[in-house]
């Protein structure tokens, strides 16, 4: 067997030791890129899992049966609140009108006072008349003493009446305060609040609905998501399979370069010596060539899916948000503030209510003393009037004499029967209060069997209790999957812009096909058909044995004798996973 050409061995294995350290200078740039792209997958993976956790747990709750109950007493109570603000009633009008009834009843009582006053006159000149009709032997001093007498009463029972028109009044003003208070302060304050349950409950059941059809929905999207990443981590081991590659081609040639530098040569002649860099070189670049296409395809997939995910996930952020936004309206705890408000003006409208009874009650006591006393004064017209006609019939048998009396008998005739007018129209008046006030308590009786107001606080409490205890953690897990899908939006835009174009380094794969190409026509035997057959057949042996990889078999066998390689772009170094086990464990698969 002929040699061409000589032999520079020291050349040859300087230039395979040199290839070894450009292909180290693969690894590091990108050992970075998909460490950091695996560590950005595996936090992907955990926020999404962490959102689908949250999203089933929401998705239980407001389909919960106690869900359903919580509408049902939040409905209920705002069905409460409704009557309590049909309960305005004009209670304030009517105990205003109570007071303005009770100053005219005071001024009535002024007409009355200064009737007595003039009766009391009447009495002093009835005396000195009655003091000149001694000498006749007619005696009137009885009839002056009671006329007298009559209006010292009526006076004292006018100002017993007015004593407690003024306990009336008082009361009445007391009522009408804390009354006029609830209704000017309280209840638009109620408007506002049922205004706002009405629309709040109703925002409820809708997110309830949304919330219970994306419970239905999202999952699926959820788990499509999962399957993009598993497939990405799968396809990311490209990146240990291309090493472990390159390392093997890194170890055929340094190998190769010990063999031919030791001091017998291998026992290897020049021309053998020659083969085996030829050979080595040749296949070697072949095995870059493949390893390279098969990486860069990878690349380009992890890359492509990458970019798909990163444009589809917004899309299923979005529908988390739609479906488990909690929007102000339907927050539960803006329910819960203003089922507390409600709770708090119907305490209000409690005491309000325990106030305005203690105040009618005084009202309606103090009429019906009032009313007692205008009996009195109806006792004192009567006499008034008695006295009078009897005065008047006697003072008229006397002809002449009597003339003078018969005239103050007749004066106090006519005082008779305006104090009767007085007493009557005073008695309408008081009439008119005793009802109005028992109105107002009968009202309220009638409201009390419509509604129970302190049961009804009990029950909004209890409400508000609940809504404390599950609106928050609600509320909390809401907030947390809105969080937690625009973090997957920002995770899969950062992965990819991490990504993309980062992977590539061809360069140094392409450079080292071409060195190695080089060094092959450098090496080149000079031999051809059976010859070069048999002189590389123990080249080609020897590295077969050294194969790990089928990758690097299918290569081999393409080389030297035209067999099919497998399909390398499929990863024919990593066992296909059994069908039916279901999603890989990322865990198991993340470097």
């Amino acid at each position: 067997m002929a040699l061409s050409g000589g032999t520079d061995t020291s050349s040859w294995t300087g230039r395979l030791r040199a290839m070894t350290g450009r292909l180290d200078s693969f690894f590091l740039p990108l050992e970075s890129v998909f460490l950091s792209t695996g560590s950005r997958l595996r936090t992907l993976h955990g926020t999404v899992a962490r959102l689908s956790e949250n999203i089933g747990t929401a998705g239980a709750l407001f389909s919960s049966d106690e869900m359903a109950e919580m509408l049902g007493e939040m409905a209920e109570a705002t069905r409460h609140i409704d009557v309590m603000r049909r309960q305005r009633g004009g209670a304030a009008a009517t105990l205003q009108e109570m007071i303005v009834t009770t100053d005219a009843i005071l001024k009535a009582l002024s007409a009355l006072h200064r009737i007595m006053v003039q009766v009391q006159v009447l009495a002093i000149n009835a005396k000195v008349e009655a003091s000149q009709l001694v000498r006749t032997g007619i005696d009137f001093s009885v009839f002056t003493r009671d006329i007298s007498r009559l209006a010292k009463s009526g006076e004292g029972t006018i100002a017993e009446v007015r004593q407690e028109l003024d306990t009336l009044r008082s009361a009445a003003i007391r009522a009408r305060t804390i009354q006029l208070e609830f209704e000017t302060r309280e209840l638009p304050e109620l408007d506002t609040v049922a205004e706002r349950l009405v629309v709040s409950v109703q925002a409820l059941r809708e997110s309830r609905d949304r919330a219970e059809r994306g419970a239905r929905e999202i999952p699926g999207r959820l788990t499509t998501l999962f399957g993009h990443i598993s497939r990405l981590v799968s396809v990311m081991q490209v990146y240990d399979t291309t090493r472990q590659r390159l390392e093997h081609v890194e170890h055929a040639l340094a190998l190769t370069a010990d063999m031919i530098e030791a001091d017998d040569a291998s026992g290897m002649d020049a021309q053998q010596q020659r083969v085996f860099v030829n050979g080595i070189a040749d296949l070697q670049s072949l095995q870059l060539v493949h390893a390279g296409d098969h990486y860069h395809e990878a690349v380009s997939d992890v890359g492509r899916s990458v970019a798909e995910m990163a444009r589809g996930v917004p899309e299923v952020a979005t529908h988390c948000q739609q479906a488990f936004g909690g929007g102000d309206a339907g927050s539960l705890l803006d329910i819960d503030s203003n089922l507390e408000k409600a709770s708090q003006v119907f305490a209000n409208f409690i005491a309000t209510r325990q106030q305005a009874a203690s105040s009618l009650d005084q009202v309606v006591k103090a009429a019906s003393r009032a009313q007692a006393l205008l009996r009195a004064l109806n006792s004192v017209n009567g006499d008034m009037r008695l006295m009078g006609l009897n005065a008047a019939i006697k003072c008229g048998n006397m002809g002449t004499v009597g003339r003078s009396l018969s005239v103050i008998a007749q004066a106090l005739q006519g005082y008779a029967n305006l104090t009767r007018e007085h007493v009557q129209g005073v008695g309408a008046h008081l009439g008119q209060i005793t009802d109005a006030a028992q109105s107002i308590v009968s009202a309220d009786d009638s409201r009390s069997g419509e509604i129970d107001a302190e049961a009804l606080k009990r029950d909004i409490d209890r409400v508000v209790f609940r809504l404390q205890k599950t609106g928050k953690g609600l509320s909390q897990l809401l907030d947390d999957i809105t969080t937690f899908s625009a973090s997957v939006v920002s995770q899969t835009r950062d992965l990819d812009a991490g990504f993309s174009g980062k992977a590539e380094c061809r360069q140094a794969l392409a450079d080292g096909v071409r060195e190695l190409k080089a060094l092959a026509v450098d090496s080149d035997p000079g031999l051809s058909g059976a010859e070069l057959e048999a002189a590389r057949r123990d080249v080609l042996a020897f590295t077969e044995s050294h194969y790990t990889m089928a990758s690097e078999r299918s290569v081999h066998g393409v080389a030297i004798d035209g067999r099919h390689a497998v399909d390398l772009l499929t990863g024919a170094d990593v066992s296909a996973p059994a069908t039916g086990g279901g999603e890989p464990n990322i865990d198991d698969l993340l470097f």
